[in-house]
This record gives C-alpha cells, sequence and structure tokens, in this order.
C-alpha cells in the first residue's frame, strides 16, 4: 500500500477559507479511480509549527499514485489548493503487506 501526505499551510489561515479548502480536498474522492481512501483534516493545536491542513491518501502502487496525480480532476483541485498555500509538504511511502515482505525473503 503506498501512502502519500501532503501538508498545506494556507497564505490566508481563517476558518472560513480552511473550511472552503478542505471541503475542495474532499471533493478528490469518488472522482479518481486509483485513489483507495483520503481523509483530509484541519490542524487543531494552531502551534508555531503547524500547517492548516493534512491530507492523507492511499494507493495501491506508485504507479497509481502517478496517475492520481496526472488525472485532470486532481490537477484542477492542486492547482487551486497550490493558488492558496504558502507551504507545501509531501511524504510518499509504500508499506508491504504481511505477504509481500515473506515473498521477498
Amino acid at each position: 500500500m503506498v501512502h502519500h501526505i501532503v501538508l498545506f499551510r494556507l497564505k490566508e489561515r481563517s476558518p472560513f477559507i480552511i473550511e472552503k479548502m478542505v471541503n475542495r480536498l474532499k471533493s478528490l474522492e469518488g472522482n479518481i479511480e486509483t485513489l483507495r481512501s483520503i481523509v483530509v483534516a484541519h490542524d487543531q493545536v494552531k502551534g508555531d509549527r503547524s500547517y492548516d491542513i493534512a491530507l492523507t491518501a492511499e494507493f495501491d502502487t506508485f504507479g497509481d499514485l502517478r496517475a492520481y496525480q496526472d488525472h485532470p480532476f486532481h490537477q484542477e483541485v492542486a492547482s487551486h489548493i497550490n493558488r492558496a498555500a504558502d507551504a507545501v509538504a509531501v511524504v510518499d511511502y509504500e508499506i508491504k503487506s504481511e505477504q509481500e515482505i515473506l515473498d521477498c525473503r
């Protein structure tokens, strides 16, 4: 399973704008075939190092992640979010199933 984590710090950090961006990101669900699951939430601590929004998505393969990133619906949402963002951080990693690990031995 491939995990895609994205953190967004927005230029305008009002509750209204944050909620609008969260809803925009949530609209990805059900619109891109390779997207297995998605969780989008806003930061509740508001610390000095906090980002405003976190997105966690899951894919079967890195190829599925690339297909998601290239999908026109994702491109539209990403373009809108990136214009509103002051900073974006991304981490992509794979966790193999227990069977895949056993098969490698």
